[in-house]
C-alpha cells in the first residue's frame, strides 16, 4: 500500500496524522481506477501547471465516469469543493460499485460541509459519513475510505455521529490491512482521548516495528519535547540521527 501525507492543526496531531488522509491503492478494483486516483493525487499534492497539464491530457483520453473524476480532481487542486463534489457525484453515478469514486465524492462533500452555513452543514455531514461507509461497504480494504471515516468520527458532534469507540473500531480495522496507517490511526484516537501514554505507545510500536520511518521518531520528539520529558525526546533525536 503507497501512503503520502499531510499535516492537521495540532500541536501533537501534525506528526501522529501523517499520511492518514492519503488514498492508497484500492484491492479489487481494476487498475485504471487507482492509477488515476494516483494522478489526482501528484495534482492535489503540487497543483501547479505541469500537474493540472498532465491531469487534464489524462482527462480528455478518457470517457463517463473517469473523466467526471478526474474533472473532479482538477476542482479539488483548485480548491473549488462545489464543482468538484458535483464531477465526483457524476462519476459515482455513472459507475456506482468503485468505492473510490465515492471516497471522492465524500472527500469533496467534506470539504464543502467545513466551510458551509451552519443549516447546511448537517445535511452535507451526513453525505460525507454515507460516501465514506458506501466505499467500506464496496471494498473492506480500501484504506482511505476508512482514514476518512475515522476523521470523521473525531471531528462530528455525536448528535451527527461522531464517536471515538467507532473511530477506534475503524483504526483497528486499519490496522488488519495495513499496521502502519493502522498505527497513525490509533495515535489520532489517542490524541483524541488525549492519552498520552497511548499516543507514545502508538509511536514507539511504529518506530519498532517499522526502523525505516522517521515518521514516528518526530512524533516521539514532538510530544515528549511538548511534556519536557527531555531524555525521551533527545533520544527520538538520536534515533533519527542513525
Amino acid at each position: 500500500m503507497h501512503s503520502r501525507s499531510s499535516i492537521v492543526r495540532f500541536p501533537l496531531a501534525t506528526l501522529a496524522t501523517l499520511a492518514l488522509v492519503l488514498p492508497a491503492m484500492a484491492r479489487g478494483q481494476s487498475e485504471p481506477v487507482p492509477e488515476l486516483e494516483r494522478l489526482c493525487n501528484r495534482t492535489y499534492d503540487d497543483p501547479r501547471p505541469p500537474s493540472l497539464e498532465a491531469l487534464d491530457a489524462r482527462a480528455a483520453r478518457e470517457s463517463g465516469a473517469r473523466a467526471s473524476f478526474l474533472r473532479g480532481c482538477r476542482h479539488l487542486a483548485e480548491r473549488k469543493f462545489g464543482p468538484a463534489g458535483a464531477e465526483f457525484e457524476k462519476a459515482v453515478k455513472a459507475d456506482p460499485g468503485v468505492a473510490i469514486y465515492h471516497f471522492w465524492f465524500g472527500r469533496a462533500t467534506g470539504e464543502q460541509a467545513q466551510r458551509a452555513n451552519p443549516l447546511r452543514q448537517p445535511g452535507l455531514a451526513r453525505r460525507t459519513k454515507g460516501e465514506f461507509e458506501k466505499a467500506v461497504e464496496l471494498d473492506p480494504a480500501y484504506i482511505p475510505a476508512r482514514e476518512g471515516l475515522v476523521r470523521y468520527y473525531l471531528a462530528a458532534p455525536g448528535m451527527m455521529g461522531g464517536s471515538i469507540d467507532r473511530a477506534q473500531e475503524q483504526a483497528e480495522a486499519i490496522t488488519r490491512v495495513n499496521a502502519y496507517r493502522g498505527g497513525l490511526a490509533h495515535a489520532n484516537v489517542a490524541i483524541a482521548r488525549k492519552d498520552t501514554a497511548a499516543l507514545l505507545r502508538a509511536h514507539e510500536g511504529l518506530a519498532a516495528q517499522f526502523p525505516d520511518s522517521t515518521v514516528p521518531l518526530f512524533a516521539l520528539f514532538t510530544v515528549n519535547a511538548a511534556r519536557k520529558a527531555w531524555p525521551a525526546a533527545w533520544s527520538a533525536v538520536d534515533r533519527l540521527e542513525r
